[in-house]
């Protein structure tokens, strides 16, 4: 028996999961962790990691390390997604954090993440005989994946995520950075898609489940894990008119995720009318979830 730890270091969080692992088919996940963090807010806008933040995820990672003994985890794998691609000084977090925790951070690129959440997504979702379209937005880039058959055909990371949509302080400065992406997305779909329907639209990342959690509260009615266009522009217009602090109250979300989830929101719902579907699948898995796939069938 062996105790697995997958760590996902986002932008805007540190998420992670911890297994009990007795053997690559039959684990049992123990414990989810989710710390707010927000890499992004430095870097996006000074291109580095400023010395409060570096001492904040310092006794994070600490925080981390604790629980991490406590269920006495005997194998780690952390990845770091785009804040620390973007980082200047990501190397001198990676270094305090091994120095500190022990745990090594390994930054990841866009096709890695891309392909790690594909595989997350394939141990919960049928998509054999299907054309599906992945979509993940993170804190600092959203990934566009294209499967084929269950099979994963191509990938894109967009510099484009709710962390950096905060700096849009207005509707039309939102409307006119998200259009400006959706022409390159949907260049891209074209270029591998070209005419044929799209069967499945999946997204993942917390922006994804919370729409779902807060599309349930209010309209009381279908599953988390599935929403339509016209349930995204009811959540966007509740959400956007009413303060940080009621959403935080009302819908009992964090507020790491009460600011980012309006900018994601508009963004989502560009992306479904984008692809004229029906709706989306919200299956509940992440980059963590395929970091620990990755553990269990390592290539």
């Amino acid at each position: 028996m062996s105790i697995y730890a997958a760590l996902d270091i986002g932008s805007n969080a540190v998420r992670a999961v911890i297994a009990d692992v007795k053997s690559e088919h039959d684990y049992t996940i123990i414990k989810k962790i989710r710390e707010p963090l927000r890499l992004g807010e430095d870097v996006f806008s000074l291109g580095t990691i400023g010395p409060n933040k570096m001492k904040k995820a310092e006794e994070l990672f600490l925080k981390i390390h604790e629980q991490f003994e406590k269920y006495k985890v005997d194998t780690v794998k952390a990845f770091a997604t785009s804040a620390m691609r973007d980082a200047k000084n990501g190397n001198e977090l990676k270094n305090l954090v091994q120095k500190t925790t022990g745990i090594a951070i390994t930054t990841i690129d866009g096709d890695t993440e891309a392909k790690l959440i594909h595989e997350a997504v394939g141990q919960n979702l049928n998509l054999k005989d299907k054309l599906a379209v992945l979509v993940d937005i993170g804190g600092g880039s959203t990934e566009l994946s294209i499967s084929k058959n269950g099979k994963l055909v191509h990938c894109r990371s967009f510099n484009i995520g709710a962390v950096r949509l905060l700096e849009h302080k207005d509707l039309f400065s939102l409307s006119n950075a998200i259009t400006l992406q959706m022409i390159e997305m949907k260049s891209y779909l074209d270029e591998h898609i070209k005419n044929n329907k799209v069967d499945i639209l999946v997204g993942t990342g917390g922006n994804f489940r919370r729409l779902g959690k807060v599309k349930k509260k209010i309209t009381d009615k279908g599953s988390e894990e599935y929403v339509t266009l016209t349930d995204v522009q009811r959540v966007f217009n509740e959400l956007n008119g009413i303060s940080i602090k009621d959403r935080v109250k009302r819908f009992e979300m964090s507020e790491d995720r009460a600011d980012v989830i309006v900018p994601a929101t508009f963004m989502i719902g560009h992306i479904l009318y984008m692809l004229k579907v029906d709706g989306i699948h919200l299956p509940d898995v992440g980059l963590k979830d395929g970091i620990l796939m990755s553990m269990l069938h390592p290539t």
